[in-house]
């Protein structure tokens, strides 16, 4: 009887205790990999409409939270030679779908740009955006 119990206390444990190892990526010394984005990253942002864009973002994370402030300077040069900035910052929110993918939302006044970030590494990260209907990409590194 005693060991029927324990068995069946055992089995799930270890089931959970595979499952969890198994989610993590492991580096070459046998540790686990775990990314961190926090910091500071700056790059390209494109957007119909617009010639170029430069975006900063300084994110936090803690444990599978992003959170964070950005800049966004989007310019366009017209036929008469007038250049046409635009700026925005704002708060950042944003989780990590996986220890390689994270989603990570601007918010601004009249809406929001939602980043489908990917990690190339550690210190590059880029993607597609969205927002609405208008999409472009972007590309960061810290």
């Amino acid at each position: 009887m005693r060991s029927s119990l324990t068995r069946s206390l055992i089995a799930p444990l270890a089931v959970i205790f595979a499952l969890t190892g198994c989610s993590e990526i492991t580096g070459n010394d046998g540790e686990a990999a775990r990314v961190n984005v926090s910091g500071n990253w700056t790059g390209q942002f494109t957007h119909p409409g617009w010639d170029g864009g430069f975006l900063t973002l300084r994110l936090t994370q803690l444990d599978n939270v992003v959170t964070g402030e950005y800049q966004l300077r989007l310019a366009k040069r017209h036929a008469n030679g007038r250049t046409q900035v635009q700026q925005y910052s704002g708060r950042v929110l944003g989780a990590s779908v996986d220890n390689r993918h994270f989603e990570i939302v601007l918010q601004r006044r009249d809406g929001t740009w939602t980043l489908d970030a990917v990690l190339d590494g550690r210190n590059q990260m880029a993607g597609p955006w969205r927002s609405g209907r208008i999409t472009g990409t972007f590309d960061v590194e810290r």
